[in-house]
């Protein structure tokens, strides 16, 4: 059925270039996994630049490949793809090579080597050692005696040599190097790592990553699938061999569950992935081949799910179900007569007075028997100034909390003057490196929680959630199913709202009657229709055909406004990240860079990165960092926002940098997690979810409904609390948004509702 692997290890090395050049190191400057040298070429002396200069060692003779290509600021350059020593076939030659490559290596030592080269075996099968496979050197039959001899590259451990290998063989296929230099330190420790000897620690892993390039990919960041696609291609390996197929299987199962938020996928979708990426085996010969060789899947009827997002689904429902068909309410009948006047007392203590309503939702919410709320609403519609009431007549400890950092920041401003605090999810389940602390054995301390932008939980945030809650506590979920579900797998916040719970839905607008409210009302109903009597809040603009022009214009646009507010106080919103840094597009990426040299062009750069002090950031990944100069378990969650203060060195390369976040707090990156920081002059719709901004500029442009569609466009227009200005036509604007979006496949209300002895009391 399934072909495999036979590659052989000494396979030459061939690698498409565009130039070669040939020339002795002179010098280099190292900035982490980046370094720019000197070489010494016929030509002269050649720029050379790239991940690979960062392991080259000076006075050594070097063939590198790569590209030309000329700097504003720095010139000719030539950026370095791969690199192997170049060793003339002459005995001088190599003996010079042998000196100044190995330590333990001196003029005689060298000499020695050579003579026995060429006694034994031939001049050029040194020279081929030297170059291939230099550390089988070590240990080598040649150096027998001679105590101390290693491979400069491997003074650190051998994965350095095996990730110069790797850079050779297969960084032409554009690859970035931090990602193989990964690959290597895995390769290295997967039960290699424990052997004495350099040669055959890398041989080994060769071996295992020759056999089967596709598995790095569930353990290796930032190496994908298609990273394992080229590389196998380079090494023939058969596109119906077992590791290509279960690579298939998983590829499509993780796609779908991490880029587009399904738990599962139905057997029909593997089918069509399998067809696309012409595997001939049928769809239950590979799920069997990819269950053997992981056990990382699981089926459930025509449902393929990953084994962990199966039993979050299961445990959340057995959790949900539980909370369902306990009759439990805060507030008893016992008590229910002198509620309303004290519902109604709170309620003219807020500003605007909460109106009936307002108040016959708190009446329902105390005294429902269900332990599981749901109140939805836009922006606007007074569903904070509820809670707030709420959690003043609730007995017991309240506790409000929100996803993201930003969010849970706005949600503090709105509550604190009440005398509660907010934070995210993961410090009230107090997040740790190893996990949260908070669990079903070290319950969270509290009889009410508070959820704000609920539809941004994804489903194993929601399941660490119930767990650590109290047998009998309430759970309070706010949000707004017109906005974009979560970024991670799961749609929470539906599923819930398709469940017996205690469910109320606010219709009406108490912030305002502008603009802005009146076309995130149209949007919700599916039309883009601007207000007939503006009043300034809402800008539409033409953006030009030309991109230099539209670019122009939305800087412009920019720069205005925060001279106006503040930068803290705006934000450039676009559907896409992805884009080049250097050729004009409209994505984030692009626009960061550009929007970075107009207003930060000064600030000291951070070695080996793009980031400068005093660059305003955000924060990609949830981690537990040093916090106020404090040790501990400090959570610093994605989406939270700050400006860069300072770095540190250890002379050469970034050891530290220091961020200064929104919220005031002052916090310390270690450089193994610098990679986590992004540029946040302008930001997607999702790194925007939970925010609010007194301007917002967003960019409308074309592009698959997949990605453009009335969800995205609803979330990025109802981010401002002053003034919107959107750029795009108005036939294009109408097109999104007339797109609801795409479904996720999930099966947790079904599970529920199964677990569920009666059901009744469906959501409105």
């Amino acid at each position: 059925m399934f072909s495999g692997n036979t590659t052989s290890l000494n396979e030459k090395r061939q690698t498409p270039t565009s130039s070669t050049v040939i020339g002795a190191l002179l010098r280099k400057h190292v900035q982490g996994d980046w370094a720019v040298g000197t070489l010494k070429a016929a030509e002269g002396e050649i720029r050379v630049v790239g991940e690979p200069v960062a392991h080259l060692v000076e006075g050594v003779l070097y063939e590198c490949t790569g590209q030309h290509r000329h700097h504003a600021k720095y010139g000719a350059q030539f950026v370095v793809a791969s690199v192997l020593p170049s060793i003339p076939a002459d005995r001088a030659a190599i003996a010079r090579h042998l000196a100044s490559s190995y330590s333990g290596v001196g003029p005689k030592t060298a000499e020695l080597i050579v003579n026995w080269f060429v006694e034994q075996e031939s001049l050029e099968a040194l020279r081929t050692l030297l170059v291939h496979t230099p550390w089988r050197l070590e240990g080598h039959q040649s150096v027998s005696g001679h105590r101390g001899i290693r491979l400069l590259a491997t003074e650190d451990g051998p994965h350095d040599a095996l990730a110069n290998d790797l850079l050779t063989r297969f960084g032409a296929l554009g690859i970035p190097a931090p990602v193989l230099r990964r690959v290597a330190r895995w390769l290295v420790g997967e039960g290699t790592g424990a052997q004495l000897d350099v040669a055959a620690v890398i041989d080994g892993a060769l071996e295992v990553f020759f056999a089967d390039p596709y598995r790095a990919v569930l353990y290796v960041s930032g190496y994908s699938f298609p990273h394992a696609e080229s590389i196998a291609g380079r090494l023939g390996i058969s596109p119906q061999a077992t590791c290509r197929v279960v690579a298939v299987v998983l590829h499509t199962i993780t796609t779908a569950t991490s880029s587009e938020g399904h738990t599962y996928i139905p057997l029909e979708q593997l089918k069509t992935a399998l067809r696309v990426h012409g595997i001939q085996a049928s769809a239950q010969d590979a799920l069997h081949a990819a269950i053997a060789a992981d056990g990382l899947i699981a089926v459930e009827g025509n449902r393929i799910y990953p084994v962990a997002a199966l039993r979050v689904e299961r445990k959340t429902a057995e959790m949900l179900a539980t909370m369902l068909a306990d009759d439990d309410p805060l507030v008893g009948s016992e008590h229910s007569s002198s509620l309303q006047a004290k519902i109604s007392f709170a309620a003219t203590q807020n500003e605007p007075p909460l109106d009936a309503h307002q108040q016959a939702v708190i009446r329902g919410m105390l005294t429902s028997s269900k332990r599981l709320h749901t109140l939805t609403a836009g922006p606007g519609c007074g569903k904070t100034a509820i809670m707030q009431v709420m959690a003043k007549l609730a007995p017991g400890v309240v506790r409000f909390c929100a996803p993201t950092g930003k969010a849970a920041k706005v949600l503090a401003t709105r509550v604190g003057p009440y005398g509660f605090r907010a934070g995210t999810v993961h410090s009230l389940l107090e997040m740790t490196p190893e996990g949260f602390a908070r669990n079903e054995v070290n319950r969270i301390d509290a009889d009410v929680i508070v959820l704000d932008e609920a539809g941004m939980n994804d489903a194993l945030l929601l399941y660490s959630l119930l767990r650590a809650m109290k047998d009998d506590a309430h759970l309070f979920l706010l949000g707004d199913t017109h906005q974009l579900p979560s970024v991670g797998s799961g749609n929470t916040l539906a599923d819930i709202l398709a469940l017996p719970a205690d469910h109320h839905r606010l219709h009406k607008t108490y912030r305002n009657s502008g603009d802005i409210l009146q076309l995130v009302g149209s949007v919700r109903q599916g039309r883009f229709e601007l207000p007939a009597n503006p009043d300034g809040s809402v800008i539409q603009r033409h953006l030009p055909s030309a991109i230099a022009q539209g670019l122009c214009a939305v800087e412009t646009e920019y720069l205005s406004s925060i001279d106006k507010v503040g930068i803290a106080n705006v934000i450039l919103i676009l559907a896409r990240r992805s884009g080049s840094l250097t050729e004009p597009n409209w994505s984030t990426n692009y626009f960061n860079r550009r929007l970075q040299q107009l207003i930060n062009p000064d600030g000291d750069r951070l070695p080996g990165t793009i980031l400068r002090v005093g660059d305003r950031v955000l924060i990609r990944r949830n981690l537990s960092l040093q916090v106020d100069g404090q040790p501990g378990n400090n959570p610093v969650v994605n989406g939270d926002t700050g400006r860069i203060v300072s770095f540190e060195t250890d002379g050469t390369a970034l050891y530290t940098c220091k961020l200064l976040l929104d919220d005031a707090r002052s916090v310390t990156f270690p450089v193994e997690h610098i990679e986590h920081i992004d540029l946040a002059y302008a930001m997607t719709v999702h790194a925007a979810q939970g925010s609010e901004y007194e301007y917002v500029i967003y960019v409308a442009t074309d592009g698959s409904p997949r990605f453009l569609h009335r969800r995205l466009f609803f979330t990025a227009i109802s981010r401002p609390r002053d003034r919107l200005t959107v750029y795009g036509d108005t036939s294009l604007l109408r097109r999104i948004v007339a797109r609801p979006g795409p479904e996720r496949y999930t099966h947790l209300v079904q599970t529920t509702l199964a677990l569920i002895p009666t059901c009744s009391n469906p959501s409105p």
